[in-house]
């Protein structure tokens, strides 16, 4: 009993040395409070994290207590947690977060991550008989948004594509520059380039480029779709 009271005032000190506040134990558990921690801007992409699921209609639980057991992540860390029965004991199927200094610490370039480790046993065992994920076509579309209006909506356009309607598709959301955003295409073997731009956002159109020929017709986001799907 002794020792597991030193192990927890020490893990106590470990919290408080994070600039933690308001912890306060009750018997064995530990209550954290990380209210006033974060940052305005920490607040701000927390927020613009949890609109997108929203966004998508994603079901999401925002656990305070979730800690990851590695002390490089400095930003939101998430776990996918399945709910198949034969997982009740270790339900957890992907884990991770960001680490914005995680590479520099390692002796390279200052560059922003973000990872996350999985268990593909679990995952087949959730997966059941469906093993379409591991059948993924090849990209079909990318999405270009030139503006950050454009970007929302491609995240929306993304997902009326994939789960509406069978498309795959990547968004190229580094930039807004044509000639980065047009780089970035040529990396991938696909048929298709889908423009959206504000100017045509408030007529509900878009344009599609033609990669084969480089022709680009300026459509409704239902016209394109169907263009896109008749050659899939």
């Amino acid at each position: 009993m002794k020792g597991d009271m030193n192990t927890v005032e020490e893990l106590v000190k470990i919290l408080q040395e994070k600039k933690l506040t308001e912890i306060s134990l009750e018997t064995s558990d530990i209550k954290i409070n990380i209210k006033g921690y974060l940052t305005p801007e920490e607040n701000e992409y927390f927020k613009k994290i949890t609109s997108l699921l929203d966004l998508f209609e994603i079901k999401y639980t925002i656990n305070k207590n979730l800690v990851r057991g590695l002390d490089y992540y400095n930003g939101i860390v998430f776990e996918f947690v399945s709910k198949d029965p034969q997982l009740t004991a270790q339900s957890t199927l992907i884990g991770g977060g960001r680490y914005d200094s995680l590479v520099k610490q390692t002796g390279g370039p200052d560059v922003k991550g973000i990872g996350f480790g999985l268990g593909v046993e679990r995952i087949i065992i959730a997966m059941g008989q469906d093993n379409d994920l591991f059948n993924q076509p090849q990209v079909d579309v990318i999405i270009l948004p030139f503006s950050e209006a454009a970007l929302n909506l491609s995240y929306m356009v993304a997902n009326i594509l994939r789960l509406g309607n069978g498309l795959s598709c990547n968004i190229s959301n580094k930039t807004f520059k044509p000639d980065k955003h047009f780089k970035y295409v040529d990396k991938f073997n696909c048929k298709y380039a889908l423009l959206i731009k504000d100017d045509l956002i408030k007529n509900d159109k878009v344009i599609l480029k033609d990669q084969a020929n480089r022709q680009e017709e300026e459509l409704t986001l239902e016209e394109a779709i169907n263009k896109i799907k008749a050659n899939h």
